[in-house]
């Protein structure tokens, strides 16, 4: 899975890449090769599948600050 935080996640940053995977419960495993970070993490939600996405974006922000 590879998937483009681009402006409209990230407001004011440049667009970085996330490879890697996420599951039915809001699980996911990335890879940010721009900033040599990984994501991993869990919601346990089936419903909600874009949790993970905007909490990863969050944390990309926070990171990248």
């Amino acid at each position: 899975m590879f998937v483009k935080v681009g402006r409209l996640m990230s407001p004011g940053r440049r667009p970085v890449t996330l490879v890697g995977h996420s599951g039915a419960t809001g699980t996911w495993l990335l890879h940010c090769p721009e900033l040599d970070l990984h994501l991993v993490g869990t919601v346990d939600q089936t419903k909600g599948q874009a949790i993970p996405f905007r909490l990863m974006a969050r944390c990309l922000n926070v990171w990248r600050t």
